[in-house]
Order: structure tokens, then sequence, then C-alpha cells
């Protein structure tokens, strides 16, 4: 039976008769399904690796005026409701839950805007949850703004992580230990969650 096939393609003239510049096609067949014409993987003429099929997702919020609200705490994953890539539908829009489909590395980056609502200052946090559990014993990433007496202080906080997970594993992103006068602001592309299959 057929399971994979390596096609060469000629994609054009190279340096004189003898030569053509060319590229190569990577194709598996599927669970319960046959081959098509979309390559697993290609490598084109001037060297590039192309794996259109691989694991990869970016997602935003685009709907409405969202903030996590005053002194929230808790998972903020299922806001980003806008999907600019995913390649492999492994992001749940509704649930806000990335899902590993293979064992490997994965790497992974959340942002959002830290705000203070009031004179009083106080700090945000932000990390990632795998199957439910912090990966880390606080946070990946902190910041206290509004200490100085500044009741519209904000900046942005990003954190990233690359975590080995087995196929089924999830990751979702979290809101951690916000004081009382403090939010995260995600609207408008200034709050996302990324991530990829590094191999």
């Amino acid at each position: 039976t057929t399971y994979a096939a390596i096609v060469g393609q000629k994609t054009g003239q190279a340096a004189d008769h003898n030569w053509s510049s060319g590229a190569l096609h990577f194709f598996t067949n599927k669970d319960g399904g046959y081959m098509n014409n979309v390559a697993d993987m290609s490598i084109d003429q001037a060297g590039h690796v192309l794996t259109p099929r691989n694991c990869r997702f970016y997602a935003i919020s685009n709907s409405g005026s969202s903030d996590s609200g005053d002194g929230a705490t808790g998972l903020i994953s299922n806001q980003f409701e806008t999907e600019l890539v995913d390649s492999n539908a492994d992001y749940n829009t509704s649930n806000g839950r990335f899902t590993a489909p293979v064992d490997g590395k994965y790497e992974f980056h959340f942002a959002a805007l830290h705000r203070t609502l009031n004179s009083g200052g106080g700090s945000g946090e932000l990390t990632f949850y795998k199957n439910g559990n912090n990966l880390s014993q606080r946070s990946f990433g902190y910041s206290n703004i509004g200490s100085g007496g500044s009741n519209s202080d904000h900046q942005h906080l990003t954190i990233h992580g690359i975590f080995a997970l087995s196929a089924g594993d999830y990751i979702e992103v979290y809101i951690h230990s916000i004081t009382s006068g403090q939010d995260f602001y995600f609207h408008q592309g200034l709050g996302y969650f990324s991530g990829k299959l590094l191999g």
C-alpha cells in the first residue's frame, strides 16, 4: 500500500541547460483518507522549508471592550476569540485551550496590558497552566503599577515559555493574584495568546 511519497518538481532553469531549479515535496497518507495535493513539507529552490500543516496558532480579542475586571483572577485565554492563525485547529476559542496534537516541545507567548484603576497602585501577574495546574510556583510574569499616585498607569506585560507536552495535554493562560484596583486589558490586539510545535 502507499503510505508516503517524495516528489521532485522542476521549477525553472538554473545556470545552464544541464541544471534546473527545483523543489522537493513530502507527502504522507492521512488517517481514514488519502493523500491530497498539499504537501506535509516542502523545500523550495531557495532552501526554504515549508510545513503548512505544522501546529501553530495566534489568537487575539476583537469583540467588545474586553478587560479582566477590577481585581479579577483566573482564566483569560477563553477571551481570545479571533484566530489570525491556527494551521492545525489545536486552539479552541470557546474554552481558551491549546491541546497538543503530538508529544513534543512547544513554545508559547501571552501578553496583556496591565492597568491601574485608582491611585493606590498594585500588582498583576500572568502565568501558564497545563492540564489545569500552574506550571510555575507563582507566575511567569509580574508587574506593579500606580504606586506613584497615578490612576492611569499602564504597561504591556508579556510572558514566554517552552514546555514538554504529551498528546492531549492542554495549555491555558491565567491572570494571577491581581490586587484590587488593577485589571488587564486585552482588546484590539493589546493581548494575545500564541504557540507552536518546536519538535
